[in-house]
C-alpha cells in the first residue's frame, strides 16, 4: 500500500510538473532574415529570395514596404546583404506579432548601422505596437505606438507615440559614425508581469533596449512601461531619415505558432515565382466562380504584362506577383461581377487564433473579401495602388475558402491582384499530460482493487 501511494504521489508532481510547462508559454524564434540579397535583379524588391534568407516558424514572411527600402543594394556594403533603409523608407513585416503570438513575452533583435556618411545626426529606428493602418508611422508620429531611434552620435531618443521617453541613453559610447561596415547589434525587448503578454490590450507593456556595445547587452540602456493595458496592436517597422541599414533580424515569441500553408499570391507557381507573360499561363491557385464573362468556374489567366493596361495606369507587376484575370486579353471583357476564390487548409491549427494579411487591387472596384463566404465588409477603391486587408475571425477547422469579389462596371478590362499574402496560426498538439494522466488513472484503479 505503502508503495502505491508513493507511486501516485509521485506521479501526480510528474503531471502537475507537465501542465505547469504546457501553460508556461514556451519560446522560439519566429523569424530570422540575414536580409541576402546577393544577385538581386531589382533591388527595390525587399522580398527577394525569402525562403534563402529566412528561417524561423513563421518563415518564409513577407514585407510591405513604403519609399526608398533596398535588398542587395551594393553600392555602400559589398553585396548588399542587408535591408538598406533610405530617406523616410520604411519596411515592415506582413504579421501583427500580438494576442497569444507575444505570449512571454517578445525579443526583436538585429544589427544596426544609422549611416553611411558619418554625419552624426542620421539615425534608425524600430517602432512597435502599431495597428496595421499605421504600420508605416514615423517615429514621433502621436499615434499609439513605441519607437526608439538609434542615432549614429551613439546616442538613443524613445518615444511612446510623439511623447519623448528617453532622450539621454547611450547605445554607441563613441558614437557609431564609420561607413557601412559599422554594423553593432542591439535589441528591444517586450514583456507584462500581470499577465505575460505584453501586447493584448490587457495588464502593461513593459519595454527594455540592450547594445552589445554597453556592458555586453546584459543590462538595458533604455526602459518604459506602458500601463492601462499597454499596447494591444504590434505591427513593427524599420526606418531611417536618412541612409541606415539593418541586418541579421531576429524576432522570439510564442514557441507554438506557424506559418498558414496554401496562401499564394496571384500570378505565381508554387514555388512563389511569377508565371510567365503567356496566354497559356493560368493561375492553379485561384479560381472564378462567378464570371460575368463566361464559363465556371476557371483558372484564371495571367493579364498580358506587356499592353494596356498594365502598361498604363494599373500597379506594375512586381516579382511577387501579377495581375490575373478571366482571360489574357480582358479588353472586351463583360461588365458584372466577379469572385475569385482561394481556398487553403487550417487542418493542425487552432483556428481560433488564425490571421492572415494581404494587399489587394482590382478592376474595377473590389467589392469585398469573404471568410469561408461571409462578408469582411473590406474593398478596394482602386487599380493604380493596392489597398492592405486582414482577416482575424471567421476561419474554421480543416478547408477554408478566400474570395475576392470585384466588379467590372462596363466592358473592358478587368482585373485582380493579391499581393503580400501571408498568415499564421497557433499550432493543436495533443494535450501533453494526456498519457500521463491515464498512468495515474490506472494507479489509482489498481490502488482501490488491492484495498478491496
Amino acid at each position: 500500500m505503502l508503495n502505491i501511494s508513493l507511486s501516485i504521489r509521485r506521479l501526480t508532481l510528474l503531471v502537475g510538473a507537465v501542465l505547469l510547462l504546457a501553460t508556461t508559454g514556451a519560446q522560439a524564434v519566429l523569424l530570422s532574415d540575414d536580409f541576402t540579397g546577393t544577385g538581386n535583379p531589382d533591388t527595390f524588391n525587399v522580398n527577394f529570395n525569402l525562403a534563402g534568407r529566412q528561417s524561423g516558424d513563421l518563415a518564409v514572411l513577407p514585407y510591405v514596404e513604403v519609399g526608398n527600402t533596398q535588398v542587395g543594394n551594393g553600392t555602400s556594403q559589398p553585396g548588399g546583404n542587408y535591408q538598406l533603409l533610405a530617406f523616410n523608407g520604411s519596411v515592415s513585416p506582413q504579421e501583427n506579432f500580438n494576442n497569444g503570438r507575444s505570449e512571454g513575452g517578445m525579443r526583436f533583435s538585429f544589427d544596426v548601422n544609422p549611416d553611411n556618411d558619418a554625419n552624426s545626426n542620421q539615425w534608425t529606428a524600430i517602432n512597435l505596437g502599431m495597428a496595421q493602418a499605421d504600420r508605416h508611422l514615423f517615429i514621433n508620429n502621436n499615434l499609439e505606438h513605441f519607437g526608439v531611434l538609434f542615432r549614429a552620435n551613439g546616442l538613443i531618443q524613445a518615444f511612446d507615440g510623439n511623447t519623448a521617453v528617453n532622450s539621454t541613453a547611450v547605445w554607441a559610447p563613441g558614437g557609431n559614425a564609420g561607413g557601412f561596415n559599422n554594423f553593432n547589434n542591439v535589441a528591444v525587448e517586450a514583456t507584462d508581469p500581470t499577465d505575460g503578454d505584453p501586447f493584448n490590450g490587457v495588464g502593461q507593456t513593459d519595454i527594455a533596449v540592450f547594445s552589445s556595445l554597453v556592458n555586453g547587452g546584459a543590462t538595458p540602456i533604455s526602459t518604459f512601461t506602458k500601463g492601462n493595458g499597454g499596447y494591444d496592436q504590434n505591427f513593427v517597422n524599420f526606418s531611417s531619415n536618412d541612409i541606415g541599414g539593418i541586418d541579421n533580424l531576429s524576432i522570439t515569441g510564442a514557441a507554438d505558432f506557424a506559418s498558414i500553408p496554401g496562401l499564394f499570391n496571384t500570378g505565381v507557381d508554387d514555388n512563389g515565382n511569377p508565371l510567365p507573360n503567356s496566354p497559356d499561363a493560368r493561375d492553379t491557385h485561384y479560381v472564378i466562380t462567378n464570371n460575368a464573362n463566361g464559363a465556371e468556374p476557371l483558372q484564371p489567366f495571367v493579364q498580358n504584362e506587356s499592353v494596356f493596361p498594365i502598361v498604363g495606369p494599373w500597379v506594375d507587376n512586381s516579382e511577387t506577383s501579377k495581375w490575373i484575370a478571366p482571360d489574357f486579353d480582358t479588353s472586351g471583357a463583360a461588365s458584372g461581377n466577379y469572385e475569385y476564390e482561394l481556398t487553403f487548409d487550417l487542418e493542425g491549427f487552432d483556428p481560433e487564433t488564425a490571421q492572415l494579411f494581404g494587399l489587394w487591387g482590382s478592376d474595377n472596384a473590389g467589392l469585398d473579401i469573404l471568410i469561408n463566404g461571409v462578408s469582411t465588409g473590406q474593398t478596394s477603391p482602386a487599380f493604380n495602388a493596392l489597398t492592405p486587408f486582414a482577416i482575424t475571425s471567421g476561419f474554421v477547422q480543416g478547408e477554408n475558402t478566400l474570395t475576392f469579389v470585384l466588379n467590372n462596371a462596363a466592358t473592358g478590362f478587368t482585373g485582380l491582384r493579391v499581393e503580400g499574402l501571408a498568415g499564421t496560426a497557433r499550432t493543436v498538439v495533443p494535450e501533453p499530460a494526456t498519457g500521463l494522466l491515464a498512468l495515474l488513472g490506472a494507479a489509482m484503479f489498481a490502488r482501490r482493487r488491492r484495498a478491496a
